[in-house]
C-alpha cells in the first residue's frame, strides 16, 4: 500500500514538474526532474500501466501549460496532447527496455535519441511546427542555449533528456557501483561542456560591425483609427450599408496617412523601419497607391522601409495576402513575400516558402512572418544566405506573447543573424546572434505604437547553418542502433522493485 502511494506521489510530481518545464512557465530545471521522476517511475511500474499513467499526466500537465494557446476545440486539442504524449510515453518503455536489458552506458542515450526524433518529426510534419518543444525553457540559461548554434534547437532538448537519463541510470545501478559512478561522471561532463561551450561562446563574441538604427512599429491597428469598423467590414467582405461604403475610400486614404505620417514622427534617425505583421489593411486595388506612398516615403527620407500588409479581396469570402514588402532608400521594391506557413485555422493565401535575401548599404537582410519563425528547417535559408539582419514582422495573442518571443530568438542562435521582430499585440524586440534580448517592449505594457532602437550587424556564421538537421538524423540513427544492440547483446535485468511489484 505504502509502496503504491509513494508510486502515486511520485508519478504526480512528475506531472506537476512537466506543466512546469513547458509552456507558459518554461522552468529548465523542472523539465529535467521532470524527466528524471517520470523514468524512475517507469522503472518501478509494469509498462502497460507506466505508459497509461504518463499518457494521462502528461496531456494534462501540457494542457494546463498551453492553456490558452492552442486554437482547437476542447477535444480535438485533448486528443492531440494524448497523442503527443502517446508518442513521448512510448520512447520512454523503450528507453526503459533497453537500459534494463542492456546495461550499457549507450544504452541511457535511447531516451534522448528518441525525444530528440519526436520533437524533430513535428517541426518538419506537424502544422504547429516546433511548439512544444523542451528546448525553448533553456533561453532562460543562455550559456546553455549557444549550443543550438552547433545542434539545433534539439540539441538542447537532447542534453536535457540525456542528463536526465544518466541521473536515472547512476540511480538504478547504485552511485556508489563502477555504473553509477561513471554514468554520474558523464552527466557532469555533459553539463560543463555545454554550460563551457556557452561561456566561451558568449565571452568571445565579437564587436559588432555596425549599429544600425532601427524603428520598430506595432501600431496603429487598423481598429484603432477613424472609421476603422467600417474598413475592417469592408475588407473582409462583410454586410455594409450604401452610406458607410460610400464612406469607405476618404477613410482609407485618411488610415493610409495617419499611418505614414506617425511613423514619420517616431522615425527620428533611424536607418531601417519595420512595420509589424499585417499593420497596413488594403484591398487589391487600394494596394498600389500603398506601395507607392512607401517609395516616396523611403526615398524622402533615404531610408530602408519594411511594409506588412494585409492585401483584401472583398468580394471573395476570407482569402487575403499577408505579406511584407522592402524598400530601399531609392523607392526600389527589394523584395515582397508573402507568409509561407499559416497558423492552424487561418486563411491567407500562402508563399511559396523561399525566404528572401538581399544586400543592402545596412548588411544583407532577410525576413519572414511571425509563424513562419517556428520552423527551424524553413529558417534554416537564412543561416546559408548568410543573413545579418533578419526582419520578422509578428501580431502575436497576449497569452502567447513571451513565448513565442522566445522561439523566435532560438532562430537567431541557431542560424547566427540579429532578429528585428516588431510585434502587435506582443513582445517587439532586437535580440543579436547569441540570444541575448537588447531591447524589448511589451504591447501591452503601453507607451505608443513605435520603440527606436539599436540593431548590432555581425558577420557570424554558425555550424547548424551549415549542417542543418545532421545532429537530429544522427538520433534517428542512433535511437535504432541501441534497442538492435540491447535485443541482439542484452540480457533481462529486472530491477528488484519491479519484481516486487
Amino acid at each position: 500500500m505504502k509502496r503504491k502511494a509513494a508510486l502515486t506521489a511520485l508519478a504526480i510530481a512528475a506531472g506537476t514538474l512537466t506543466a512546469l518545464g513547458t509552456g507558459h512557465v518554461s522552468q529548465p530545471l523542472a523539465a529535467i526532474i521532470a524527466v528524471f521522476l517520470w523514468l524512475r517511475f517507469f522503472g518501478q511500474t509494469r509498462w502497460p500501466v507506466a505508459l497509461a499513467v504518463f499518457t494521462a499526466l502528461h496531456t494534462l500537465a501540457w494542457e494546463l501549460a498551453y492553456i490558452g494557446t492552442v486554437p482547437m476545440p476542447a477535444l480535438a486539442r485533448i486528443s492531440l496532447f494524448a497523442a503527443f504524449s502517446l508518442v513521448f510515453g512510448l520512447a520512454t518503455t523503450a528507453h526503459v527496455w533497453a537500459v534494463t536489458r542492456w546495461p550499457r552506458l549507450l544504452a541511457a542515450l535511447a531516451l534522448p535519441c528518441g525525444w530528440t526524433i519526436i520533437e524533430f518529426a513535428s517541426a518538419r510534419l506537424s502544422p504547429s511546427g516546433s511548439w512544444g518543444s523542451m528546448a525553448y525553457a533553456f533561453l532562460t540559461w543562455l550559456p546553455a542555449a549557444q549550443i543550438a548554434s552547433i545542434v539545433g534547437w534539439v540539441g538542447l532538448t537532447f542534453c536535457a533528456v540525456w542528463l536526465a537519463a544518466l541521473g536515472d541510470l547512476a540511480v538504478r545501478r547504485g552511485a556508489t557501483t563502477r555504473g553509477g559512478v561513471h554514468a554520474a561522471a558523464v552527466g557532469a561532463a555533459l553539463i560543463l561542456a555545454v554550460v563551457g561551450f556557452g561561456w566561451i561562446r558568449l565571452a568571445s563574441a565579437p564587436a559588432a560591425d555596425r549599429e544600425i538604427r532601427v524603428l520598430l512599429t506595432h501600431g496603429p491597428t487598423v481598429g484603432e483609427v477613424e472609421g476603422g469598423d467600417i474598413l475592417r467590414a469592408y475588407y473582409l467582405g462583410w454586410d455594409l450599408q450604401d452610406a458607410q461604403r460610400a464612406e469607405q475610400p476618404a477613410l482609407a486614404a485618411s488610415y493610409r496617412e495617419r499611418l505614414f505620417q506617425q511613423t514619420a514622427e517616431a522615425m527620428g534617425d533611424a536607418e531601417l523601419v519595420v512595420w509589424s505583421e499585417t499593420l497596413a489593411w488594403m484591398s487589391y486595388d487600394e494596394e498600389a497607391a500603398w506601395l507607392a506612398h512607401g517609395r516616396t516615403f523611403a526615398r524622402e527620407r533615404r531610408v530602408l522601409l519594411a511594409m506588412a500588409m494585409s492585401v483584401f479581396d472583398p468580394t471573395r469570402d476570407r482569402l487575403y495576402l499577408n505579406k511584407s514588402v522592402l524598400i530601399d532608400e531609392n523607392g526600389e521594391v527589394l523584395w515582397e513575400f508573402l507568409k509561407a506557413r499559416p497558423v492552424p485555422g487561418a486563411w491567407h493565401v500562402v508563399g511559396d516558402g523561399v525566404l528572401p535575401a538581399v544586400d543592402t548599404r545596412l548588411g544583407r537582410l532577410g525576413g519572414a512572418i511571425c509563424f513562419d519563425m517556428d520552423f527551424p528547417a524553413l529558417l534554416g535559408q537564412a543561416g546559408r544566405s548568410g543573413t545579418e539582419l533578419f526582419l520578422a514582422p509578428s501580431f502575436d495573442d497576449k497569452r502567447v506573447r513571451w513565448m513565442h518571443a522566445r522561439m523566435a530568438v532560438m532562430r537567431a542562435i541557431e542560424q547566427g543573424f540579429t532578429l528585428i521582430r516588431p510585434t502587435a499585440f506582443g513582445v517587439s524586440l532586437v535580440a543579436d546572434p547569441y540570444g541575448r534580448r537588447l531591447a524589448e517592449k511589451d504591447a501591452f505594457d503601453g507607451g505608443g505604437f513605435a520603440m527606436s532602437e539599436t540593431a548590432p550587424r555581425y558577420e557570424t556564421a554558425t555550424i547548424y547553418a551549415r549542417i542543418g538537421d545532421l545532429f537530429a538524423w544522427a538520433c534517428v540513427a542512433g535511437f535504432a542502433l541501441i534497442l538492435l544492440a540491447a535485443r541482439r547483446f542484452g540480457r533481462i535485468e529486472t530491477p528488484p522493485s519491479a519484481r516486487e511489484s
